[in-house]
C-alpha cells in the first residue's frame, strides 16, 4: 500500500515538470465530473467536480513552492495550498448557477429553469371585471419579502367570458428571463412560500369564488394549483403554502 502511494507521489513529482500536465490535468477532471453528474443524476456534483479540478490546476500549475522555499515549512505549505484555494472561491462562486449548465439531468425538476408558462382562470362574482385602456398582471412568486419568480402578461393575453351568470378572467402569463430563478435546477421553487398574482381589470378587494393556475417550466414540469376562495389583499390574489404542490412532482 505504502509502496503504490510513493508512486503515484513520484508520478505528480515528474509529471508537473511537463507543461502539459495541467491540461492533462483539468481535461481529466472535466471528464470524471461529468461521470459523477451522470451517475448521480445531480448536476451539482459535476460543478463541484470542475471546482475541485480547477483548485488541482492551479496548485500543480502555480510555481508557489518555489517563491516560498525559504519559509518556515507550516507557512510555505499554507500559501501553496491556501492561495489557490481562495483564487478557486473567487472564480467558482459568481458562475456557480452556470457551471451546473453542462451536466444535464434526466429528471425534469433538477434542470435548469429556461422557461416559463402560466393560464390562470380567475372566477368572479357578476361585473366584477373593469374596463382598463391597457390591461396589465403579473405573478410573483415569494419567500418572505424576496421575490423568487416572475412573470408577466401582455394586454393581449388577457380577456373574459361569462357562463353561467359568472364572470371568469383568462390570462397567460410569460416568464419574466431577468428573475433570479432562471438558470436554477427548478426544483428551486419549492422554497416558495406564496404566490401572488394580480391583474389590473379586476377592481381592489374583489370577490374571488375559484380558480386554478397551470404552470408549465420548460415544456416538461406541469403544475396544477387551485386559487382558493376570498377577498383580495388590495390588488392582489394570494395563493399560500404554494411549495406542497411542487413538492408532489420532487
Amino acid at each position: 500500500m505504502v509502496w503504490h502511494i510513493s508512486k503515484i507521489i513520484l508520478f505528480f513529482k515528474q509529471a508537473k515538470n511537463n507543461p502539459f500536465f495541467p491540461v492533462l490535468t483539468f481535461v481529466t477532471g472535466w471528464w470524471v465530473s461529468k461521470i459523477v453528474a451522470n451517475w448521480t443524476d445531480n448536476p451539482a456534483f459535476g460543478a463541484i467536480g470542475i471546482a475541485i479540478t480547477i483548485y488541482l490546476t492551479l496548485v500543480i500549475s502555480l510555481p508557489l513552492m518555489n517563491c516560498v522555499r525559504n519559509k518556515p515549512k507550516v507557512r510555505r505549505y499554507c500559501i501553496t495550498y491556501f492561495v489557490p484555494l481562495i483564487i478557486t472561491i473567487l472564480i467558482i462562486v459568481p458562475f456557480w448557477d452556470r457551471l451546473i449548465v453542462p451536466f444535464p439531468t434526466t429528471d425534469p425538476y433538477k434542470q435548469p429553469l429556461r422557461t416559463g408558462t402560466a393560464t390562470v382562470v380567475v372566477g368572479l362574482e357578476p361585473n366584477s371585471v373593469s374596463l382598463v385602456q391597457y390591461p396589465s398582471g403579473y405573478i410573483q412568486f415569494m419567500k418572505g419579502q424576496e421575490v423568487l419568480l416572475g412573470m408577466k402578461v401582455s394586454p393581449a393575453n388577457i380577456y373574459t367570458k361569462i357562463v353561467n351568470n359568472q364572470t371568469f378572467c383568462n390570462a397567460t402569463f410569460e416568464l419574466d428571463q431577468t428573475c433570479k430563478s432562471v438558470g436554477n435546477p427548478i426544483c428551486h421553487l419549492t422554497k416558495t412560500e406564496f404566490a401572488e398574482i394580480s391583474l389590473n381589470i379586476i377592481p381592489a378587494k374583489s370577490r374571488i369564488t375559484d380558480g386554478y393556475a397551470i404552470f408549465t417550466f420548460n415544456s416538461s414540469v406541469r403544475i396544477v394549483i387551485p386559487i382558493p376562495s376570498q377577498i383580495m389583499d388590495g390588488n392582489t390574489i394570494m395563493i399560500q403554502d404554494i411549495q406542497k404542490y411542487f413538492k408532489k412532482g420532487i
